[in-house]
């Protein structure tokens, strides 16, 4: 499940974990752009894990 924040409202952020291909789909559906990759950024039981980063701006969404 991703994890969506806003920025001062002009952007918005969603995280998600790599192996969540459903997620990152809605994500780019959306119009999300990938910003990139946090490395071992979140540790889960079974270990740590990466999380993508998308964002999109105020700007692009409301067009």
């Amino acid at each position: 499940m991703p994890i969506f924040t806003i920025a001062f409202r002009s952007k918005g952020r969603c995280t998600s974990d790599p192996r969540n291909k459903g997620s990152e789909r809605v994500m780019q559906k959306i119009g999300m752009v990938w910003e990139g990759r946090l490395r071992e950024d979140l540790l889960l039981s079974e270990g740590w894990r990466d999380s993508l980063i998308y964002s999109i701006l105020a700007r692009d969404y409301n067009s």
